[in-house]
């Protein structure tokens, strides 16, 4: 299965919300005036070596520099920041769609996010832009941000993973194969994860199955929408 602030472009930073280590917070960015941020197989998988290279501080080199390594020298490079573990954010639950991105985000160490954010656009937009032959972020100017609560963290992890349903990229019998979320590392246990999903599965005691039961209770979902409608960004 194949699986934000950014001064080279001018933005400049304007937040009433300040960050705060170990705290969760709801992530949200789209495509500036109804742009595509991904509309290729090649575009997804670009995003998530963006999202898995960046959480973590300080990785030396660029994203671009790296893949232009042999696959050994890439894994190796890969491994020793593991080894190493220096994490900005941790990634809870994503959710790529065409259009948009949706994270649950806690931050590990001060400006994390904030900095996570600025190199994961700033990184993919230079990517999009030689691609596209084009010039300037395609993402809005600042990424929109909520803390949430434990208690909010399970539902809202739900209404995130099913938003490939509900944007009618899937069907709700093909979302747990969808392989741009972390529904799929979710529900396939058995390979290394992207998101640190024991925050969620602690409320399961770690059984994957019982969350996916969770997640693709449809009826359940709605009737719990409107405690959530707070949190969620359109």
């Amino acid at each position: 299965t194949p699986r934000v602030l950014c001064s080279y472009y001018g933005f400049v930073p304007r937040r009433l919300l300040q960050f705060e280590n170990g705290k969760y917070y709801h992530i949200f960015d789209k495509g500036k005036g109804g742009t595509q941020i991904a509309d290729s197989q090649k575009d997804f998988i670009r995003l998530l070596k963006t999202f898995g290279f960046y959480h973590y501080e300080n990785p030396g080199i660029k994203l671009s520099r790296l893949l232009e390594m042999n696959d050994e020298s890439q894994s190796n490079f890969i491994e020793q920041l593991k080894i190493k573990n220096d994490l900005l954010v941790e990634i809870i639950v994503f959710s790529l769609l065409p259009h948009s991105i949706n994270m649950i985000l806690m931050q590990k160490k001060d400006n994390g996010i904030s900095n996570f954010l600025s190199q994961i656009l700033n990184s993919y937009t230079r990517y999009l832009d030689s691609k596209r032959n084009t010039k300037g972020s395609v993402f809005v100017d600042s990424f929109k941000a909520k803390e949430i609560t434990a208690d909010n963290l399970l539902p809202l992890s739900r209404h995130i993973h099913l938003l490939p349903v509900m944007k009618r990229e899937v069907d709700i019998s093909e979302l747990s194969e969808h392989p741009w979320s972390s529904f799929w590392e979710y529900t396939h246990p058995d390979y290394e994860s992207l998101s640190v999903k024991e925050h969620v599965l602690q409320h399961f005691s770690q059984d994957s199955e019982g969350y996916k039961n969770y997640v693709e209770n449809i009826e359940d979902y709605k009737n719990t929408l409107p405690e959530i409608k707070k949190l969620i960004f359109k």
